[in-house]
């Protein structure tokens, strides 16, 4: 975690590894606005990573399928 900017003594920090932090927990905060995916229903693992798979697609395609300005 970066530190605030007014401290006076900050840390040092990895900025692309905190990217990269930052881009799974937004892909993960994506899918739980998936019903199926965040209260889990199925019972066998490989139908749950199906599902999980084909989650990460519709949320690949709505974001590369929208028009640039």
């Amino acid at each position: 975690m970066p530190p605030k900017k007014n401290r006076t003594d900050p840390w040092d920090y990895d900025r692309q590894a905190y990217k990269g932090r930052n881009v799974v927990e937004r892909v993960f905060n994506r899918m739980k606005h998936h019903r199926k995916a965040a209260t889990r229903y199925d019972r066998l693992d490989e139908t749950f990573l199906a599902n999980l798979q084909l989650i990460l697609i519709a949320i690949y395609l709505k974001k590369h399928s929208q028009k640039p300005n």
